[in-house]
């Protein structure tokens, strides 16, 4: 009756041992899948702030060009301006030369 209840005992002993290991199987299972899941996090992050410079980088030159061509308008329209000027300059001399 001893020997049969410690008989009980260890059985009981060994199966809880073996639900205990399945549980441990699990959680290391679980914690690599973890793992991998931060891992996958980390490089979407990675290249999220990689696209993030890059678009900075964009909006950057993109700002350059506008100043530049905006600069390179304010030109034109001054060279228009005295273009216009000389025009009108050009016909006052030609209406008095005509009349002269």
């Amino acid at each position: 009756s001893k020997l049969s209840t410690a008989q009980q005992t260890i059985l009981g002993l060994e199966g809880e041992k073996q639900r205990l290991q399945r549980g441990l199987e699990e959680s290391r299972a679980a914690q690599q899948e973890a793992q991998r899941r931060q891992g996958e996090a980390e490089e979407a992050a990675a290249r999220s702030d990689a696209e993030r410079a890059r678009l900075q980088r964009a909006r950057d030159a993109t700002s350059a060009a506008l100043r530049d061509a905006e600069a390179r308008v304010r030109e034109a329209e001054e060279d228009q301006e005295r273009a216009e000027g000389d025009a009108a300059a050009l016909r006052s001399e030609l209406t008095a030369a005509r009349s002269g």
